[in-house]
């Protein structure tokens, strides 16, 4: 591919780790289709993969579970020593 000075003409990818938006170099000319990461430092930062994928996104799903069961008794436990609690009842 030959670079014609129009950067909104090259292939861009999203990086597997950030998510951020990366494009073509020329250094990756004869790679482009094994790049995964923007940066050397994604790359190095590479999240695991649990059970195919991304752990990013495992993560937030398991976030998301603890904050759907978490009850109004469960916090009252938790912070029965703060006063702050009283206000939210």
């Amino acid at each position: 591919m030959a670079f014609k000075g129009n950067k909104s003409s090259l292939p861009s990818k999203d990086c597997s780790t950030c998510g951020k938006s990366f494009t073509w170099r020329k250094k990756w000319a004869k790679c482009w289709d094994e790049v995964k990461y923007c940066s050397d430092r994604c790359r190095k930062q590479n999240p695991q993969k649990v059970n195919g994928e991304n752990y990013r996104q495992e993560l937030d799903l398991a976030i998301t579970d603890a904050f759907n069961t978490v009850t109004k008794k469960d916090l009252l436990g938790w912070f029965s020593h703060c006063d702050a609690m009283t206000v939210l009842i």
